[in-house]
């Protein structure tokens, strides 16, 4: 199982008032396993402005198998 902590992952991007990012890849290590994550925002909210739907995948970089990721 995969938690991401968005203040982890956020924090390394300047502030996000200041532009739109629809599209993020990051490399990290989970456990000192290296990881690749990716995320998209694909669609607007309808119940918040401020808030998109996410779609992506992460994977253990030795294997390279893409396992998904929604929110």
């Amino acid at each position: 199982m995969l938690i991401i902590s968005s203040n982890n992952l956020w924090s390394q991007l300047p502030a996000v008032h200041q532009y739109f990012v629809d599209t993020v890849t990051w490399h990290a290590s989970m456990e000192g396993i290296p990881i690749t994550i990716h995320l998209e925002a694909k669609e607007q909210s309808t119940l918040n402005s401020d808030c998109y739907w996410i779609k992506g995948w992460y994977y253990y970089d030795k294997y390279e198998k893409k396992i998904p990721l929604v929110g």
